[in-house]
């Protein structure tokens, strides 16, 4: 039960940084990060459902 727990935190804590991590990547923006981070799990799949295919190193036109 005990690994179970530390196993669920640890997948919670790592979408948390996952999600900041696409979101600032996406945005350039804190605030944007501290909300995906917030939504964690959600976010990561939205962004990999959204952005599937794309590059990301590619710049977009301005």
């Amino acid at each position: 039960m005990v690994d179970e727990a530390r196993a669920a935190g640890a997948a919670f804590g790592f979408g948390n940084a996952l999600a900041m991590l696409l979101s600032w990547s996406v945005n350039r923006s804190v605030l944007w990060a501290l909300v995906h981070g917030f939504l964690s799990w959600v976010y990561v799949i939205h962004y990999m459902l959204v952005h599937a295919g794309k590059r990301p190193d590619a710049k977009a036109p301005r």
